[in-house]
């Protein structure tokens, strides 16, 4: 393996890669040169603003202003706003989520803090091959509905440490060890696709959101 850093390289020899290095794994596209890996494309904006808001996450699902999904987070004072949706209507969610928010409730942005874009992994989950392993966003452990992939980064995390060191005392292939490992991670991942998939209109969003009401208030 040969890495580079501060304009400095060096070359290292190991036994097991462990790649997690982020959505755009280059450890992944080495592996898996011509695969699609499946992501949505996340804007994010922190304003200085005033609006009809609590202190509470809100999220939204809504067509009219994003395929996935949209959100509002009060944050030491400010607003945190974002939008996921596919990369090439990306800007236009994000003006038609600050539109709709004004609309429903008073938003009146001030002055823009921050602006940043990233992108989550979208149900495409990748093991790895032969002696490297893929943890988190490198192989695609994300919840697909909700782009939220902190504890599945860290669980995959630890079963790729386990990986290594059953792979080590008992001599089997390691990726096969993780794929074990992982399969309820995975297996939870492909159910969430599969429901988020169903909610392909507004009123399967709507008959969701009063089917989680009403399990919280029985």
């Amino acid at each position: 393996m040969r890495a580079a850093s501060g304009g400095r390289a060096a070359t290292f020899e190991t036994l097991y890669l462990v790649g997690a290095d982020g959505v755009f794994s280059a450890v992944r596209s080495r592996l898996f040169p011509r695969a699609k890996f499946e992501t949505v494309a996340v804007l994010q904006e922190l304003w200085e603003a005033r609006g009809d808001f609590g202190d509470y996450f809100y999220m939204f699902l809504r067509g009219g202003v994003s395929p996935a999904y949209a959100y509002v987070m009060p944050k030491g004072g400010l607003l945190l706003i974002g939008v996921g949706a596919p990369p090439e209507s990306l800007e236009v969610s994000m003006e038609k989520f600050r539109r709709w928010l004004a609309g429903e409730f008073a938003f009146e942005p001030e002055s823009l803090v921050r602006r940043e874009a990233w992108a989550v992994p979208s149900g495409t989950v990748v093991c790895g091959k032969g002696r490297v392993i893929l943890a988190g966003d490198a192989g695609g452990f994300c919840k697909p509905f909700v782009g939220e992939g902190i504890r599945l980064a860290v669980e995959s995390g630890a079963a790729a440490a386990e990986a290594v060191r059953r792979a080590e005392k008992g001599g089997r292939e390691v990726v096969s060890v993780y794929a074990e490992l992982t399969a309820p991670l995975r297996a939870l991942i492909g159910k969430m696709r599969e429901f988020a998939s169903k909610l392909a209109t507004d009123e399967d969003r709507e008959a969701f959101v009063r089917s989680e009401l009403s399990c919280r208030t029985a």
